[in-house]
């Protein structure tokens, strides 16, 4: 069979990948174009014109890229004027006539089409951790740039809310999240739940949603239509159907957005309804490729977006392998039990295409997902998606009766699914392994190989032989882990408040750490250690002091380490050697929390290394008497000017000094007079080092830098 069209697809996706790698000219599209057709002209068929077809997507992919917008300027201050197209937390996307940009806009961003002004200037790129994922590519492909808002101004109305239909059942905001793509009013264990059995996918908009209003119309259409056949227009129930469909998915997917999933169901529901139109039979490759292309060719920036790449992952999967999923039933199997065998087979393909990313972005992967999604997609996508449409697009007459169907559609699979719920498993892979799981996926005429491939990639990585003591680069704030040759896992702070930290534990192969550091409750030090603990097991956790009863997310986190059976310590305990701070010291108020940190120091044969925490100078001054000669020392407080006196530099005197810190934060961090204190040609920072990883064997010490 011709799959053309797969195969162009498949060389514009590549294109736009590899681009700015490849960047031709216009001069070089037409000769290469010139030469492709040539091609395809004298090998129709067989593995030349395939390739010529894929050559020709290439090319088209890579200068397609190329032909974009050109960026807003982002290296000085400037005024924008734009409107508000998406939101996702305290960031707006902003449609500006240059471009698009990426706003932090605060807590209260205004709302989706209001129209703003401005005043930007630069941000710094997202943090970046090894093995996640680098999203400045294809920020450059989408020619967005990420600014940070000094202020801005409405101009003219905000536009007024409307009156809000879906709070007139319990599941409204799951039925709004069905209909419009809008989650922000799904509730949070309704969210919870769906992750843990695998079901979120059926949240988003997808091309379950473009499917069953598309074709719906289509066979309303059609049987309307069907009497023109008396009068010899044979042709008019088709191609009416056609048009009536593929007018209908356009309309849905501009109500919504048009997401990526959106953009994939509305060209293959009109490749499909064409091919139906002319009598031909279509071939789900070609529409997928012929869906991928123009997807890309209209927005190049989709190929690097999560969203993409698991709308176009789980239909490849499905392809790939759910026929020889359903061709393993047995042919006595009756009528229902093969309908269950073959939504097995369609879950768990879906499954293989999307675990690349899942695995990647999302390190989640529910056991029960093939049954729960089998209990929950005939209630929530057969009933819950079009009773959601028709309350949100039908007349006004429909809504209520709509809303109460849906309501009882999903009220029903939640409950289902409550009883299915289990903790899911969490794979997480860099993107090497990334590859090596997508290589699998194109394999299913070689099962056992697949299954072998895919288990070396999902295989947790070696533990280090020597002494490794690694600063992850988690933006404003400290973090550091020590993995000691004999198995044990410390974590010295977590940094502020996010999971990137987690993600690149699992990453590293670690599920259970023994020793964990709070050196003081500020949320840099502290909010990145919340998830760890959440979802990592934990031994022992040591603190300065016990939090009092009104001392916020420091009370709530120790409070949940107790109710998990972690072991919780104090400065004076037994079991860690501090050097900092002794149980009846206090410093000044002012500055009290700071000058408490918890100070510690390791030592590995010939090596030795100094955690300080955010101390100041009335403990540095209590320590310098202390503190011998040391190989790398945590420089205090970031590097900030009431820390890192003289006295603290000359006592430790060490090889290497490291700063955590973040780009362009706002504290001006670090000072520039104790970055010249610390010998510049001996400091690392992670603003600009990245992530920095010392290995020892107790002689000789190895130091690597990461960035992306």
């Amino acid at each position: 069979m011709n799959r053309s069209l797969g195969w162009l697809g498949l060389g514009v996706v590549l294109g736009a990948l590899v681009w700015p790698s490849l960047e031709p000219g216009p001069l070089e599209l037409l000769a290469g174009l010139l030469g492709i057709v040539a091609l395809c002209c004298t090998a129709p068929s067989g593995r030349t014109a395939l390739l010529a077809w894929s050559t020709g997507g290439l090319l088209l992919g890579a200068l397609s890229t190329s032909l974009q917008v050109g960026p807003i300027p982002s290296e000085a201050r400037t005024l924008l004027q734009g409107e508000v197209v998406g939101l996702q937390g305290s960031w707006a996307r902003v449609q500006t006539a240059q471009g698009q940009a990426r706003i932090r806009m605060g807590l209260k961003p205004p709302r989706v089409g209001t129209r703003l002004a401005l005043w930007t200037r630069p941000r710094a790129p997202d943090v970046v951790l090894p093995g996640a994922r680098d999203r400045t590519p294809n920020d450059r492909r989408r020619r967005l740039v990420n600014l940070r808002v000094r202020d801005w101004v409405v101009l003219g109305p905000e536009s007024e809310p409307k009156p809000d239909l879906w709070a007139a059942v319990p599941q409204g905001g799951l039925l709004k999240a069905l209909s419009t793509g809008d989650r922000s009013q799904v509730r949070p264990e309704v969210k919870d739940l769906m992750r843990q059995t695998g079901t979120i996918h059926l949240m988003a908009i997808s091309g379950l949603h473009v499917g069953l209003v598309s074709l719906g119309v289509a066979g309303l259409v059609g049987l309307i239509a069907r009497p023109l056949v008396l009068l010899g227009w044979v042709w008019a129930p088709r191609w009416l159907a056609m048009i009536a469909a593929s007018g209908t998915a356009w309309a849905y997917g501009t109500s919504v957005g048009w997401p990526a999933s959106a953009q994939r169901a509305g060209w293959v529901v009109a490749a499909a309804l064409l091919a139906r139109a002319i009598g031909r039979r279509g071939d789900a490759w070609n529409a997928l490729g012929l869906a991928a292309a123009v997807v890309v060719l209209s927005d190049p920036g989709q190929v690097g977006q999560i969203g993409f790449q698991l709308s176009f992952g789980a239909v490849a999967g499905i392809l790939l392998w759910s026929p020889k999923i359903s061709a393993l039933a047995s042919d006595r199997l009756g009528r229902v039990w093969r309908w269950a065998w073959t939504g097995m087979g369609v879950t768990v393909g879906a499954v293989i295409g999307t675990l690349p990313v899942l695995a990647w972005d999302f390190q989640q992967l529910a056991p029960v997902g093939v049954v729960a999604n089998l209990v929950a997609t005939p209630l929530i996508g057969t009933i819950g998606v079009p009773a959601a449409l028709i309350a949100a697009h039908g007349p006004g007459w429909l809504a209520q009766p709509s809303l109460q169907i849906g309501n009882a559609a999903c009220e029903l699979a939640i409950w289902m699914l409550e009883h299915l719920a289990m903790p899911p498993q969490t794979p997480a892979v860099g993107p090497i392994a990334g590859l090596g799981l997508l290589a699998a996926m194109l394999m299913p005429r070689r099962p056992i190989w697949a299954a072998g491939l895919a288990i070396a990639c999902l295989a947790p990585a070696a533990p280090p032989q020597d002494l490794v003591v690694s600063f992850p680069a988690v933006g404003q704030g400290t973090a550091a882990l020590v993995q000691w040759p004999d198995g044990r896992t410390w974590l010295i702070d977590g940094g502020p408040p996010s999971d990137r930290l987690l993600r690149w534990l699992r990453r590293q192969g670690i599920r259970h750490i023994d020793t964990m550091v709070l050196s003081h409750a500020h949320p840099d030090h502290m909010g990145g250690l919340i998830p760890v603990l959440e979802q990592l097991s934990v031994d022992t956790l040591w603190a300065p002091e016990r939090p009092q009863q009104d001392g916020g997310s420091f009370f709530q986190m120790w409070r949940d380490a107790s109710q998990r059976g972690v072991l919780l310590k104090v400065a004076g305990d037994p079991g860690l050697a501090l050097l900092h701070p002794p149980p009846d010291w206090e410093p000044k108020p002012r500055r009290r929390v700071n000058e408490r940190s918890i100070v510690l120091r390791i030592s590995h044969g010939q090596h030795s290394f100094l955690f300080t925490g955010d101390i100041q100078a009335e403990a540095e001054a209590r320590l310098v008497s202390m503190l011998p000669q040391t190989t790398v020392v945590q420089v205090p407080h970031h590097g900030s000017r009431t820390s890192s006196g003289q006295a603290l530099v000359d006592a430790t005197d060490p090889l290497w000094a490291v700063f955590t810190l973040g780009q362009d934060n706002r504290f001006g961090h670090p000072a520039p007079e104790v970055l010249a204190r610390w010998r510049p040609a001996r400091s690392l920072r992670t603003d600009i080092d990245g992530t920095i990883r010392f290995e020892s064997d107790g002689h000789k010490l190895t130091l690597s830098r990461w960035r992306a």
